[in-house]
C-alpha cells in the first residue's frame, strides 16, 4: 500500500522531496503509542503524585497494612483489582495503575485524614 500511495503522489503530485526516496508510513501501532505519549505528557504530574502514593503504600509492610485496614473500614471497593505500580516505560500498566487508583480513591482520602506523615494525597480533580 505504501509503495501504491509513493507511486500515486509521485505522478499526480510531483511533490515528494527527493523523488519520495523518505517517504514512510507509520504504522497504527507506532501512532497510537504516540497520541498516547503526548497525553502522558498532559498528566504527566498527576500520574507521577499517584505512583509516588502507591509506592508510599507498598514500600512498607506496616504502611499496606494500615492501607488494608483502610479499605475495610470504608467498604465497598473492588479488591480483586489490587493496588498496582505501573512500569513506566509501558503506557498500558500506567492506565491499569490509575485504573486501581480511581478504585481506591476513597481510601487515600480516609489515610490522608488518619495518617500525618501521608501528604501527597490526590486532590479530587487529579
Amino acid at each position: 500500500m505504501q509503495d501504491y500511495l509513493k507511486e500515486r503522489l509521485l505522478v499526480h503530485n510531483n511533490g515528494l522531496v527527493s523523488g519520495g526516496e523518505f517517504f514512510h508510513i507509520r504504522c497504527c501501532a507506532q501512532i497510537l503509542n504516540l497520541i498516547v505519549q503526548e497525553g502522558l505528557k498532559v498528566v504527566g504530574p498527576v500520574v507521577n503524585k499517584i505512583r509516588e502514593n502507591i509506592k508510599y503504600f507498598k514500600g512498607l509492610e506496616g504502611r499496606m497494612k494500615a492501607f488494608k485496614a483502610f479499605v475495610a473500614k470504608v467498604g465497598g471497593i473492588n479488591t480483586k483489582i489490587g493496588l498496582r505500580l505501573d512500569v513506566i516505560t509501558g503506557w498500558n500498566s500506567t492506565f491499569l495503575m490509575v485504573e486501581s487508583a480511581l478504585e481506591y480513591r476513597r481510601v487515600f482520602c480516609s489515610l490522608a485524614i488518619e495518617d500525618r506523615s501521608y501528604s501527597s494525597c490526590p486532590t479530587y480533580g487529579e
